[in-house]
This record gives C-alpha cells, structure tokens and sequence, in this order.
C-alpha cells in the first residue's frame, strides 16, 4: 500500500505550517512507496534548489528504507561516496525520512531549506502531526 494523496497533501500542508511557526521558507516532497513524487510545496522564499533536493531526500529515503541521515552516518562510517550507488537522484544530505504505516514503508518526505538536522526535525514534526 502507497501513500494516498490526501495524506500527502496533509503532510505537505502541516509541515508549511509548521515553517510558518518557525518562520522559515522550504520546499517539501511527499513520494510513494516506490520513490515516485505524489505532492510537493515550495515556499514562496524558498530557494529554487530546494526542489530537486527535497525530492531525492524523500526518494533515497523510501529507496534505503531508512532517514537520509542515517543513510549519511553509514556512507562516512564506511568511507564510501555517493558514487557507490547507480542510482544519481539518491542524497545522503539529511532531511528524508520514511513515512511507514503497520511497519511497512507506504512512503517518503523530503525537506529542504533549512540545515540538514532542521530539515529532518521539521519532517519529523509534520509526520506526528499527521500521525506517523
């Protein structure tokens, strides 16, 4: 089972809200299972770079199963680079996280804007508001 797109909207719109709260500008990307992109945002002050780096956080994160940054720790643990992947829309800037329902990962959100760790915090606040 995917992400529907009214819980991708929700998550999208929450974590605008939550931005506003905090009174910064992002880009956020909601994908499916799969790492297809279902919704995305973009702040009216947000950096056009923040689309496509949102977008590979939610894919790599759906793709690894895990958070970007968790992903991040384990490719400087290991002395690997990106390049050990095939696959060039994958990231390891923090900011990407799961979004797992009954422990399936049903998909991913990407933040971009802020630093890599607020990013994530910010995902982070916007799937519990949505509760995940």
């Amino acid at each position: 089972m995917d992400i529907q797109y009214a819980k991708a909207k929700s998550i999208i719109d929450s974590a605008m809200e939550v931005a506003n709260e905090w009174k910064v500008s992002i880009s956020v990307a909601i994908v499916d299972g799969h790492g297809d992109l279902m919704a995305f945002g973009r702040m009216d002050d947000a950096l056009l770079v923040t689309i496509s780096v949102a977008e590979g956080k939610a894919y790599t994160s759906v793709r690894e199963r895990k958070s970007t940054a968790e992903l991040k720790k384990w490719v400087e643990g290991t002395g690997k680079d990106m390049s050990y992947w095939p696959d060039k829309k994958m990231t390891c800037m923090g900011g990407g996280l799961p979004i797992r329902t009954d422990g399936k990962v049903i998909g991913g959100i990407g933040v971009s804007g802020l630093s890599e760790e607020d990013d994530e915090k910010l995902g982070q606040e916007a799937l519990k508001r949505n509760g995940f």
